[in-house]
């Protein structure tokens, strides 16, 4: 005799939505529909080798979803039934199988146990993901999900990144300035910017403590001191040869204009104060 009401059971043999619906608790769903998913757990007898039913409390599947795959992973269940049943992906049911340490079938059969141990072994020595993948030939998402499972080693990995990264920065920017000993803080910056800027925000100290320090502006006031030497011993020459007294440099100076260039720039201008010292004595 069959049911009277249809609204209760699968359309089909591929109705997914009616488990995942089910078995999600975002909604209310009748208690038929628990007891006929129980009823199919306990009943159903896989070819391969017989299995023992599992038996799954109503309440806890609705609120503990990953509970429930790891109870039909632990039944024997393949990744792909378990992800049509559940609705979960099968990378979410890799991760959650490895995780749970739970004993899963892949085809081909390439993650084993001794491989897990030796991808955590080159991981936690801080080798990349991907020399990782090809050392164990696996792919990229496989050795992603392992180092994931282990508690804690992301957080080691990514310590190792940070030290290798600022090992490397700091090298590149010691070596600029080792080979240009007379290039300023911006050249270094124009030369290689990514590494400058990496240091800047999180080894501001180390950098400002390595590069030059900033040169006061030289003034370039123009003026050729040379030939204005020359102008001005001729001219010392000629004023201390007419007059037979003494005169400072003061007023000498006053004579040649006033301008101080024998009280301050006396340093700039050597003939100049030989022909003072020569004349002026005689």
């Amino acid at each position: 005799m069959e049911y009277a009401s249809h609204r209760f059971l699968p359309n089909s043999n591929k109705d997914y939505k009616y488990l995942s619906a089910l078995l999600s608790g975002s909604h209310y769903q009748h208690p038929f529909k628990y007891l006929l998913v129980l009823f199919w757990l306990e009943s159903v007898q896989p070819i391969h080798k017989k299995r023992e039913a599992i038996k799954i409390d109503q309440e806890k599947s609705k609120k503990d979803l990953s509970a429930f795959c790891k109870a039909l992973l632990k039944q024997g269940c393949s990744l792909a039934e378990t992800s049509r049943l559940t609705g979960k992906s099968r990378c979410y049911l890799k991760a959650l199988a490895i995780k749970s340490q739970i004993a899963i079938n892949l085809n081909p059969k390439k993650i084993n146990e001794k491989v897990i141990q030796g991808v955590l072994l080159l991981a936690r020595k801080g080798f990349h993901r991907r020399a990782i993948a090809q050392r164990f030939k696996v792919s990229l998402g496989s050795i992603e999900q392992i180092i994931s499972s282990e508690e804690g080693l992301v957080e080691v990995r990514r310590r190792f990144k940070y030290e290798s990264i600022r090992r490397r920065y700091k090298a590149q920017i010691l070596r600029i300035i080792e080979n240009k000993p007379w290039a300023i803080k911006q050249e270094i910056k124009e030369l290689n910017y990514p590494a400058f800027y990496w240091l800047y925000r999180h080894e501001r100290k180390w950098l400002n403590d390595v590069a030059p320090k900033p040169s006061k502006p030289k003034q370039n006031s123009g003026k050729n001191w040379v030939k204005r030497d020359l102008k001005l011993a001729k001219k010392v020459k000629t004023i201390l040869e007419s007059r037979r007294e003494l005169i400072s440099l003061s007023k000498l100076d006053k004579l040649l204009g006033g301008h101080g260039w024998l009280i301050r720039m006396r340093h700039k201008l050597p003939l100049t104060m030989e022909a003072f010292y020569r004349y002026s004595h005689d």
